[in-house]
C-alpha cells in the first residue's frame, strides 16, 4: 500500500498544486495589496526652454504644480514608500493643446516593486504669453513715527528705478513699484533695507512669483533724512491806518503756534516766526480786516514746516471806532440764578461771547472780562429742549453794553 502511494504520480502533482496555492494563499494573507494615497507631491517641469526660448514665458493654472499620487502595492513595499520618493514629471515636449501637460508619475527606488500608480490631476495646466519687461520707478512709503521732536524730511532710495520682467497680464496690471520702511522711534538720518513689492491701480499687492527684476543682490536701500522739530510763536505786523474815526486795537493769528524743523543749529536761533507788516494791511479799514498769509514765505533759510500743510495761517486785525471796546467772554463764567430744579442746563455753543461796550478811552483801557458780572435769570423757563436767554451784563462804571448779549440754553431732565 505505501509502495503503491509513492509511486502515484497523480496525487504527488495534486499534492504540489495544493502546496502551491496553500502558499499563495499564506503569502496574500500575510502581505495584501493595499493603496495609499500621497498628497501634495510637488510636480517639476522639465524642458521648460521649448517655451521660453520663443520669448514666452508660462504660469502653472489651479495649483496643478502639485498632484496627489496614488500606489498600488504590498503592504511591505507600500510601508517603506515616502513622499519624497515619488517622482512627478511634467515634460513641456508633451504639451498638448498648448495649454495641457501630461504628468508622469514614478517611484524610481522601487521600479517593478508596485502594482501601479495615478496622478490627480493627469496634467499641469499652464498658460503660456509673451515675456515683457516694464521699467518703474521705485516709491518709498514710511511707517510708524520717530522719536518725539523729529520728523521725516525726506527720503532718498538707490537704485530709484526698477526693470522688472515676467508675463503680460502681471506686466501691465503693475502702477507702481514700492518700498515700505519703518521710522518708528529714529532720532537721526538712518538707511534701510528695503524690500520691493508691486501694486495695481487699486492699491491691490501682485503676486511676484512669476516676476524678476534687476535689483541685484545688494538690494534696495532707502535713506531716511530725520530734521529735528520745534515749536514757536506766530507774531504779526500789520501796516497802514484805519479809516478816520477808527482805530486798530489788536492782532492775532490762528494758528498761534507753527511746529518747524531743520538742523539743531538752525533751530537754536528761532525763538518766533514773523509775518511783517506789508502782508496786513489796514490801510482805509473801518472793520475788523482778515488775511490768509502764507507762512512759508518767511520761513528762515535751512527752516520748513513739519507739515507742509499748515502753511495758511489766518490773520486777524481788529478795527473799532473810537469809544468802543470789544471783549470776549467765556460763556463758562456766566452766573446762572433760578435754575429749574430736575434738569441739567447746559449751553449750545460753548464759544466766548463777544461783547461790544461804549466809554471813554479811559475807562474802556481798564475794561477787561474780569471787570464784568455776567449772569442768566432762568425763572419760569423750563422743558426739555433750547431756550434763548438774555445776558446780564454788569460793566464797570463809565462803560454801557452797546448791544444785548444772548446765549442758548439747553435743559436736559435729570435721569432718575
Amino acid at each position: 500500500m505505501r509502495k503503491r502511494l509513492s509511486n502515484n504520480i497523480g496525487l504527488k502533482i495534486i499534492s504540489l498544486v495544493f502546496a502551491c496555492l496553500l502558499w499563495f494563499a499564506i503569502v496574500n494573507i500575510d502581505d495584501p495589496v493595499n493603496t495609499k494615497q500621497y498628497t501634495n507631491v510637488p510636480v517639476k517641469a522639465q524642458n521648460e526652454n521649448m517655451i521660453t526660448n520663443d520669448g514666452k514665458i508660462y504660469q502653472v493654472l489651479n495649483d496643478t504644480n502639485t498632484v496627489t499620487v496614488t500606489v498600488t502595492a504590498k503592504r511591505s513595499i507600500l510601508k517603506n514608500i515616502g513622499k519624497d520618493d515619488i517622482s512627478a514629471v511634467a515634460d513641456m515636449k508633451n504639451i498638448q493643446l498648448n495649454s495641457l501637460v501630461p504628468i508622469t508619475i514614478t517611484i524610481p527606488a522601487y521600479e517593478g516593486k508596485y502594482e501601479s500608480v495615478a496622478s490627480s490631476p493627469l496634467n499641469m495646466q499652464i498658460s503660456i504669453e509673451e515675456n515683457e519687461s516694464v521699467k518703474l520707478p521705485i516709491t518709498v512709503t514710511t511707517t510708524g513715527t520717530p522719536r518725539d521732536g523729529y520728523f521725516v524730511e525726506s527720503t532718498n532710495v538707490s537704485p530709484d528705478n526698477v526693470t522688472v520682467s515676467g508675463p503680460k497680464s502681471i506686466i501691465d496690471s503693475i502702477a507702481s513699484a514700492v518700498v515700505n520702511v519703518s521710522v518708528s522711534g529714529i532720532s537721526s538720518t538712518s538707511s534701510f533695507d528695503g524690500t520691493l513689492n508691486f501694486y495695481d491701480s487699486r492699491n491691490n499687492l501682485i503676486d511676484d512669483t512669476l516676476l524678476t527684476e534687476n535689483v541685484g543682490t545688494e538690494g534696495i536701500t532707502v535713506t531716511v533724512n530725520v530734521l529735528q522739530t520745534k515749536e514757536v510763536p506766530v507774531s504779526v505786523s500789520v501796516s497802514g491806518d484805519p479809516a478816520n474815526g477808527y482805530e486798530y486795537v489788536s492782532v492775532s493769528s490762528e494758528p498761534e503756534y507753527v511746529t518747524i524743523m531743520g538742523k539743531q543749529e538752525r533751530l537754536d536761533k528761532i525763538d518766533e516766526i514773523k509775518i511783517p507788516g506789508e502782508a496786513v494791511s489796514i490801510a482805509g479799514a473801518s472793520a475788523t480786516v482778515e488775511t490768509v498769509v502764507d507762512i512759508s514765505n518767511y520761513l528762515p533759510e535751512g527752516i520748513s514746516l513739519a507739515d507742509a500743510k499748515t502753511n495758511k495761517v489766518l490773520v486777524t486785525a481788529v478795527i473799532e471806532s473810537y469809544g468802543t471796546k470789544t471783549v470776549n467772554y467765556p460763556v463758562g463764567s456766566i452766573q446762572v440764578q433760578n435754575a429749574p430744579d430736575g434738569y441739567k442746563l447746559t449751553y449750545q455753543d460753548t464759544g466766548d461771547l463777544s461783547l461790544k461796550f461804549q466809554g471813554s478811552t479811559e475807562d474802556l483801557a481798564k475794561l477787561s472780562s474780569g471787570s464784568l458780572t455776567a449772569s442768566i435769570d432762568m425763572t419760569g423757563i423750563v422743558g426739555e429742549g433750547t431756550h434763548v436767554v438774555t445776558v446780564n451784563i454788569t460793566p464797570p462804571s463809565g462803560c454801557t453794553l452797546v448791544s444785548d448779549a444772548k446765549v442758548t440754553v439747553v435743559l436736559t431732565k435729570n435721569q432718575t
